[in-house]
């Protein structure tokens, strides 16, 4: 099962996502026949909230053809849960509205700290209102975001394992890279996170991967 996520704010369920292709505007990436399953909100409801929401809209790329080749299958967009777009929705434009240089210190900052497996650094970049959003559900708050880095910590302590960023990239208050990884327990053929950054702090995180278990 993959798992197709679009601006609908609401994640579809494909056995096959299908041949990707992109639609008009350079903002999503969604399987061809997505409108076809949704009829409801089909291609011109898409294109009537793109619309509304024009100004808005935070579009991250990465060219899957280069990273991945045909082997690309999981499509990840920052809009994957409404607690996403409300982040970048209300966000104040003012000074809490980190720009692109505070944004990648931030980020390099997690990433650093994540490869030292330091949970007290790692921890520093939270706080008890922000949210992780993962494919298994919503961790809210320093007691749950501990809690996931405590097995990904460990996992990663295991010898041998390799951590491979490709793309990190911002856009005013939005951070996204892209990763592969290796370890004792599963391939990482692909990884996506990105980060909502409010206050100095990571508000909202998205975290998205394609592994395979070794055992």
């Amino acid at each position: 099962m993959h798992r197709v996520v679009h601006s609908s704010f609401q994640a579809q369920q494909f056995d096959d996502p299908g041949t990707l292709r992109q639609l008009p505007a350079g903002v999503d990436l969604v399987p061809s026949d997505w409108p076809k399953r949704n009829g409801a909100f089909g291609r011109r409801n898409c294109e009537r909230w793109r619309q509304k929401n024009r100004g808005i809209v935070v579009s991250l790329h990465f060219d899957t053809a280069k990273i991945l080749g045909n082997t690309m299958k999981t499509i990840k967009h920052i809009f994957a849960y409404p607690v996403v777009a409300t982040a970048l929705m209300v966000a104040p434009l003012g000074s809490a509205w980190a720009g692109d240089a505070e944004t990648k210190a931030i980020v390099e900052h997690h990433l650093a700290s994540f490869g030292a497996g330091d949970m007290k650094e790692t921890l520093a970049d939270y706080t008890e209102t922000s949210v992780i959003v993962t494919q298994g559900g919503e961790l809210r708050g320093l007691e749950a975001i501990q809690g996931l880095f405590t097995g990904l910590f460990a996992e990663f302590a295991k010898p041998g394992a390799s951590f491979d960023l490709k793309i990190l990239s911002t856009a005013n208050n939005v951070g996204y890279i892209v990763w592969s990884a290796d370890t004792a327990d599963n391939v990482y053929e692909l990884g996506s996170d990105t980060y909502v950054i409010e206050g100095g702090k990571i508000a909202v995180q998205t975290l998205a991967i394609q592994a395979t278990p070794k055992k």
